[in-house]
């Protein structure tokens, strides 16, 4: 049965941290890691972690960040959507003892990354502390060649003392240590009532190098996380792969890079820790050594006295003795040298690895099996695993060529990715749920309190769940944003500003609004695909520019005198499951206004008769104001501003094709008139649009110096 022991110490370690206060908040408003401690009006993550350290602002300025409160206070760090998303370069370890929520918004948003020159975080012990990571994802760590325990733990070093810690909704990746913890060490503190609890996250490409020797022959391992004594450690619906416990020193008989992804090691009665992984999935993690996903101990650690269980996980595709050098078993999926049984309930164990001469493929070691595990192939293990679907023990263990029929890794729903079951699985209503209410997506049967979908075409085991971390046909607990499309106007040469981000500032104008104003969901979103960027058009040359804000706010431009519909996708997230929609923009056009260039004279004098007058190219550089307004048909219009049409028998006309200006004055013309001459085309005015160019002034003028000659003559008998 489940360790008795261990659950009594974790109920009453949750029931003293249950006694937590609200949360002052600190709010990190720049993306700023060089020269961080200025009083410069911003606050800067490593300001932010001092202020909740010694409960003392940052700076006098507006916008520095607000001084944390003294324990038992949780001091709350979050993240201005302006600054988002943002990577944070953390040079040295940022050092944490006081109760803190380092509250990211998505993990998909904010990274914390390190230089490759030391780890990020590290929680120091202090009595009675409560501390949450959420929603981030932290990357670039590395704990450097030295002695144990500074050698461990690549992004974060979790010591506590009396004290917990939760991370949720978090992302480890491409972390390394020398020798253990790629991505977290936990141990290293108090002696007693430390809980660390991991639920919802991921832990991909991780790893521990193994470049030097230790004094008991090996040279570590722990790929994601190593957990040392005196710890309880709670791990549910995440992901492990890619980790890796490599070895780069001569091969090692009894300690090659140990556990792909674990490591756990209690090597001492008096120094128990115990260890609960449920509802998760460890695929493609490999070790040189032994324990391809897990190793409980090691060859070099005999009598390991930690308590384990292990229950609706999903172990496949990892790989033991990485290397090829071990000549004893190494198991490709568990290892375990305890004193006490593994517990396995409700597991799919297979498709592992171990290259060692002895191997075993699956499971290494000591195994009680509560039933309901899937395994193929049983070599090494056979008492405890017979063959038979289901065998005496209510498990199914097939020969080795059997396989459990999942696809492969990919994003299923849920903040993790999963492995789902495939049509005809033999995992199918095989398994037992016990008392889990989801699987590790968050799943579940919509219509009762479990996560158990029962396939009608299937004849169910027990209860008719499903075996390992993956329910088929389930839906979310948590229901999922319903993104809807969304369409804005916008006129030409003109930018959308939509920064009444919940619609409640101009509630008249939807034209503003954010994009997640008509989204639906019960939870807080956010737009994970923030950012500037270049929307499609297929009827704009240059579509413009998308400033895309976290909080669904946005800056539209479209590119100069472009008209047509700017299109892209938006995905949203409530932290648990996602959704994308169409974002339209339709750029209305705005006519610009023609122009032309005086080529010719501007000032015509005549005397006496004159002949019909044709000026080519008086007109230059006829345009009709944009290149994508070129089918516009241009004239130009001329307009009196002195005289009038009397001067002339042939009006002044200029061809808006040539240029060409032509008039024939009037016999009785004298004196002068004024004219002004605009180009104009049929775009319209609309929009504002301008239809008329700025006009040319020109002046005509004629004397007549014969008497005679100006009164045509005198008339007979005068």
């Amino acid at each position: 049965m489940i360790n008795e022991l261990k659950t009594t110490r974790i109920s009453l370690l949750l029931c003293t941290m249950s006694l937590s206060v609200q949360a002052a908040e600190i709010w990190v408003n720049t993306d700023q890691t060089t020269n961080p401690f200025q009083d410069d009006g911003r606050c800067t993550f490593l300001e932010a972690i001092e202020a909740s350290e010694n409960n003392i602002s940052s700076g006098n300025t507006a916008g520095e960040c607000s001084a944390g409160d003294p324990s038992p206070v949780v001091d709350q760090i979050l993240f201005t959507p302006e600054m988002l998303p943002a990577t944070l370069a953390i040079e040295s370890a940022v050092f944490i003892s006081e109760s803190l929520h380092i509250s990211g918004p998505h993990k998909d948003l904010l990274t914390l990354t390190g230089i490759a020159s030391d780890r990020l975080i590290e929680i120091v012990p202090k009595l009675n502390q409560t501390h949450t990571i959420s929603d981030i994802t932290i990357a670039g760590g590395y704990a450097g060649i030295g002695n144990i325990p500074d050698n461990t733990g690549g992004a974060m070093m979790v010591s506590l003392a009396e004290s917990s810690l939760l991370i949720e909704r978090s992302r480890f990746v491409n972390n390394n240590a020398e020798y253990a913890g790629g991505a977290m060490t936990i141990g290293y503190g108090g002696s007693s009532n430390n809980l660390t609890t991991i639920t919802h996250s991921e832990f991909i490409d991780n790893w521990t190098i193994g470049s030097e020797v230790q004094i008991n022959g090996n040279t570590g391992g722990g790929g994601a996380i190593f957990i040392a004594a005196y710890q309880d450690v709670i791990i549910s619906h995440s992901t492990f792969t890619g980790n890796q416990a490599r070895n780069l020193t001569a091969p090692q008989p009894t300690g090659d890079g140990i556990g792909g992804a674990i490591w756990m090691l209690s090597s001492t009665s008096l120094a128990t820790s115990t260890l609960t992984i449920d509802s998760s999935t460890f695929d493609s993690n490999q070790a040189y050594g032994v324990g391809g996903a897990i190793s409980i101990g090691g060859p070099g650690f005999p009598a390991d006295y930690s308590l384990v269980d292990i229950k609706h996980n999903t172990i496949t595709n990892n790989t033991a003795d990485a290397n090829f050098s071990d000549t004893s078993d190494a198991g490709g999926g568990i290892f375990s040298s305890t004193s006490d049984l593994v517990n396995v309930f409700n597991n799919v164990i297979a498709r592992n690895r171990d290259n060692s001469v002895s191997s075993r493929p699956n499971l290494s070691g000591n195994f009680n099996t509560i039933g309901h595990n899937y395994i193929n192939g049983n070599q090494g293990i056979s008492g405890t695993f017979p063959f038979g679907s289901p065998n005496v023990n209510d498990d199914f263990v097939v020969p080795a060529a059997g396989g459990p029929n999942l696809d492969l890794l990919a994003d299923n729903g849920g903040p993790t990715l999963t492995r789902a079951i495939r049509p005809g699985s033999p995992l199918i209503d095989q398994g037992k749920c016990g008392n889990a209410t989801t699987d590790q997506r968050g799943h579940k049967n919509e219509l009762q309190a479990s996560r158990i979908i029962d396939n009608k075409t299937v004849t169910d085991f027990v209860d008719g769940c499903d075996i390992g971390a993956y329910e088929d046909g389930a839906i979310s607990d948590n229901p999922a944003p319903n993104a809807i499309p969304d369409t804005y106007v916008v006129l030409e040469d003109f930018s959308l500003i939509a920064d009444d981000v919940d619609g409640n500032f101009t509630p008249a104008d939807d034209n503003d609004n954010g994009l997640l104003v008509n989204d639906l969901d019960n939870d807080s979103l956010w737009v994970l695909t923030a950012g500037s960027f270049v929307p499609d058009s297929i009827d704009m040359t240059d579509a413009g520019n998308l400033n895309l804000m976290v909080d669904g706010g946005f800056t539209y431009t479209p590119g100069s005198n472009e008209f047509g519909t700017a299109t892209t996708s938006y995905q949203i997230s409530d932290r648990y499951n996602h959704d994308t929609a169409a974002f339209t923009v339709i750029v209305l056009p705005v006519n610009d206004a023609p122009s032309f260039l005086l080529e010719g004279f501007s000032h015509f004098s005549f005397a006496d008769s004159t002949p019909y007058v044709t000026y080519e190219d008086w007109a230059i550089n006829m345009y009709s104001g944009a290149d994508n307004e070129a089918d516009q048909q241009l004239s130009f219009i001329i307009s009196y501003i002195e005289g009038d049409a009397s001067f002339f028998t042939v009006e002044p006309f200029v061809d808006a094709s040539t240029g060409t200006l032509s008039f024939d004055l009037s016999d009785q013309a004298e004196g002068q008139v004024t004219l002004m001459i605009q180009l104009v085309d049929d775009g319209g005015t609309d929009n504002g649009g301008i239809d008329t160019s700025a006009g040319e002034l020109i002046t005509i003028s004629r004397t007549i110096s014969d008497v005679i000659f100006k009164n045509s003559f005198e008339q007979a008998g005068t």
